[in-house]
């Protein structure tokens, strides 16, 4: 997950690694990144379910409305 945080700083609606948070999605290890793009707020959130990796953005209200909705497994 770190990797992938290094790898987004140079993309135009990211943040410095440094940013990213620990969180959790449905029980499994996850990082988050609260952004401002173009004047609007983001959220990026990204996970590891087993030997998948998975990845969502959007506006936070939307995001937080979809992880709570999503089953991986």
């Amino acid at each position: 997950m770190t990797a992938d945080a290094e790898r987004l700083v140079d993309r135009t609606c990211s943040g410095p690694v440094a940013d990213w948070t620990d969180t959790s999605v449905n029980g499994s290890a996850g990082r988050e990144l609260d952004f401002v793009c173009g004047g609007f707020a983001g959220r990026e959130v990204f996970w590891v379910d087993g030997d998948r990796g998975w990845a969502i953005s959007g506006e936070p209200a939307v995001v937080e409305l979809m992880l709570e909705t999503l089953r991986t497994n």
